[in-house]
C-alpha cells in the first residue's frame, strides 16, 4: 500500500486557487491514465492525495514510478515554478488491506479501509523531504529478496541508511527517473527529467525551505545517473 500527496499544494491553494486547480487536474489525470491501464492496482483520489494498493509490489511500484515521472515531465509546461509545481512525494508499506463495502447515497461516498499499512505509509510520507517514493523493507531476508531480486521491479531501488523511522525497517529510495523499459531512450529521458529537476531547483533558488525539497528531488535524480558515470559516450 502506498500514500502520495503533492509537495506544496496548500500554499498554492493560498496563491492562487485556479492555478492550482491546474495542477491538481494534472495530478488526477496523469495518476487516472496510470492505474486504469494496470488492473492489478487499486486506487483512490481525494483532494490532494493518492491512495494505491496491490497484491503484486512490483506492478504498484511500477505504477507509482510512472506517476512521479510524467508528474515531473508536466512541470515543463508551466510558467510559475517558484509558485506552482506538480510534485508527489509518498511512501510504500507491506501488510494486509482490509476494505469494506459500506452502503452508500447519492450524496455520500465511502472508502472504509483498516490497514497498518497504512498508518506506517501516511505517517513516513510525512517525514519525506523532496518528491521521493520511498519503500518500507522489513529487516526479513526474504522480503528483502522479494525486492532487491525482483526483476519485474523496472526501476532501481537506492537504499538510505540514513533514514530511520521504525525499528526493524529499512527504507528504499525508488529511483523513478528512469525506468528499465525505456531501452535505448533511457539516458536521454533520464537527463530530460535531470534538466527539469534543475530548472525547479533554479527558479526556487531564493526560497531556502522550497529550494531544499527540490534539491531532494534533483538528488534522485542524481542517483538514477550514476550507473552511467564512468562509461564512455
Amino acid at each position: 500500500l502506498a500514500f502520495v500527496d503533492l509537495r506544496g499544494f496548500s500554499q498554492m491553494v493560498n496563491t492562487d486557487e485556479n492555478k492550482a486547480r491546474v495542477v491538481l487536474n494534472d495530478f488526477y489525470n496523469i495518476a487516472f491514465r496510470e492505474i486504469k491501464s494496470r488492473p492489478s492496482v487499486n486506487g483512490h483520489l481525494f483532494s490532494d492525495s493518492l491512495l494505491a494498493y496491490s497484491n503484486s509490489r512490483e506492478d504498484l511500484i511500477n505504477c507509482l514510478a510512472a506517476i512521479y515521472q510524467k508528474c515531473l515531465l508536466k512541470n515543463d509546461t508551466y510558467n510559475e515554478l517558484s509558485k506552482f509545481f506538480l510534485l508527489p512525494r509518498g511512501a510504500m508499506s507491506v501488510g494486509i488491506v482490509n476494505v469494506e463495502d459500506r452502503p452508500t447515497a447519492p450524496n455520500l461516498t465511502k472508502d472504509f479501509i483498516v490497514s497498518q499499512a497504512l498508518v506506517h505509509s501516511a505517517k513516513l510520507e510525512s517525514q519525506i523531504k523532496g518528491s521521493r517514493l520511498l519503500v518500507a523493507v522489513k529487516n526479513d531476508e526474504q522480503q528483502q529478496m522479494q525486492l532487491d531480486w525482483n526483476k519485474y521491479i523496472r526501476y532501481g531501488l537506492y537504499q538510505d541508511d540514513a533514514l530511520t523511522f521504525l525499528e526493524n525497517y529499512k527504507y528504499k529510495d525508488v529511483l523513478w527517473f528512469s525506468s528499465f523499459d525505456d531501452g535505448s531512450n533511457q539516458r536521454n529521458n533520464l537527463i530530460n527529467l535531470i534538466d527539469i529537476a534543475i530548472k525547479l531547483v533554479k527558479d526556487n533558488s531564493r526560497n531556502d525551505k522550497v529550494l531544499l525539497q527540490h534539491i531532494w528531488t534533483l538528488r534522485i535524480g542524481l542517483l538514477s545517473y550514476s550507473k552511467y558515470l564512468g562509461l564512455e559516450n
